[in-house]
């Protein structure tokens, strides 16, 4: 799955729409995921249409994509090892998810929540990456991998602090 080609279809879905993004970034003339203004060949595409058709500055592309590729790698072990297919994470497991943490950390994406409980992952917590396809797209999430917490809601500083949408 771990293809170049994959991997800018996953990045494309992560990618804000509509009133979240400002004119510029919606047009291709900012960078998506900071302020950087792109002049003419400076970006880098992600895909869209003729109305909506976001760019990357080289920086945030690359690490984006460090972020989707360790994504992709720690799912593609987890759907292949017959240690982790059997429910304990082997180390090879574990060594992939702390890659992805540390993608996700240096764009500014620490947290993680699970997608049945709405609670952000706590250390020591085991959790996964969850590939699955809604309507609107691939969505890239997380979830534990036992049962998970009662608690339905995150607290409010939870919910401040963090999202709970995935790798976006």
């Amino acid at each position: 799955m771990n293809s170049p080609d994959v991997v800018a279809r996953l990045l494309l879905a992560t990618v804000e729409h509509g009133p979240a993004l400002t004119v510029p970034q919606a047009q291709g003339n900012a960078c998506i995921w900071c302020p950087t203004t792109l002049h003419t060949g400076k970006g880098i595409s992600l895909g869209g249409d003729a109305y909506w058709c976001p760019h990357a500055c080289p920086p945030c592309h690359a690490a984006r994509t460090q972020v989707i590729a360790t994504y992709a790698d720690w799912n593609d072990h987890l759907l292949t090892c017959t240690t982790c297919l059997q429910g304990a994470p082997c180390d090879s497991a574990r060594t992939l998810r702390e890659a992805h943490v540390q993608a996700r950390t240096a764009v500014g994406r620490p947290s993680v929540w699970c997608m049945n409980c709405l609670t952000i992952m706590r250390p020591g917590a085991v959790w996964e990456p969850h590939l699955w396809q809604s309507r609107r797209g691939p969505e890239l999430d997380y979830r534990h991998t036992g049962s998970c917490s009662p608690r339905s809601r995150p607290s409010e500083h939870e919910a401040s602090s963090a999202e709970p949408d995935g790798i976006r």
